[in-house]
């Protein structure tokens, strides 16, 4: 557990040092924030070499080649989890305004194609490797493997806790929850980083491909009866998706574990 710990309060005072020297030179040059995001990962990954250098917590064996029907399903129950939960997202929003806390009002553009493809590395390709091998291959190994903690769901929620904050963002803290949750669950089901760093991907992926189609990150919404349905047609989706991939999931990880 204490590793655990460490770790975590290595990578946050990183990314709190990183907010603040922005904040210092109050930079809104896109190239510079990117520039920023990437040293920011790389940080990150020397954090990971240190700890899973002498007592190795991630090993070869959390690597193994996935089956792509698995990894089309993951895919598709990531889209239906963003939908869905995005409304649950407005809803954190609609509190946090009504409490006076305000949200952070700041829109982010993307409007060529360096740009994105910009973004698919720093904000796609090294979160999604980077932060599960910290993340569900250090953090949340870590405090499963711990004999204080008696139950799997315990460490299931705590990594995920330090997860959502770790973004340092109370808009996002409920949504960032949920993806501790699931991509945590993906990794214990399957005992494979691998497809976990699929899920954190795709999520990302999305919203960025979103905001450079539409031209900028500033979801509107309005609360109505199609919004209601969608999100209750996009929960039974992926429902059904998450009931399919245990099955399949659990069927793999039996067979790699009787070889």
């Amino acid at each position: 557990m204490k590793k655990a710990f460490v770790c975590f309060a290595c990578i946050l005072l990183a990314g709190i040092t990183l907010a603040l020297i922005v904040s210092v030179f109050n930079t809104s040059n896109f190239w510079v924030s990117q520039a920023c995001a990437i040293g920011l990962y790389l940080g990150y990954l020397t954090v990971y070499l240190v700890f899973n250098a002498n007592a190795p917590t991630v090993e070869k064996s959390d690597f193994k080649r996935p089956r792509p029907t698995n990894i089309v399903k993951i895919m598709v129950l990531t889209i239906c989890c963003i939908g869905a939960f995005m409304l649950l997202q407005f809803v954190c929003i609609d509190f946090f305004r009504l409490i006076g806390l305000g949200t952070d009002s700041s829109t982010f553009y993307i409007d060529t194609w360096p740009k994105y493809l910009m973004c698919t590395l720093a904000m796609c390709v090294m979160p999604a490797v980077i932060e599960e091998l910290l993340f569900r291959g250090i953090i949340f190994k870590s405090l499963k493997s711990d004999s204080a903690i008696k139950k799997p769901w315990v460490a299931l929620v705590s990594g995920a806790i330090l997860f959502a904050a770790f973004h340092l963002s109370f808009t996002q803290l409920v949504y960032q929850f949920i993806l501790g949750l699931i991509f945590a669950g993906v990794f214990m089901k399957t005992g494979n980083l691998l497809y976990s760093m699929v899920a954190h991907f795709i999520n990302n992926f999305f919203i960025i491909t979103y905001t450079f189609i539409a031209g900028s990150d500033d979801m509107s919404y309005t609360w109505s009866g199609y919004t209601i349905i969608t999100a209750i047609l996009l929960i039974g989706v992926g429902a059904l998706i998450i009931h399919s991939l245990i099955k399949s999931l659990k069927k793999e990880h039996n067979a790699h574990s009787q070889r």
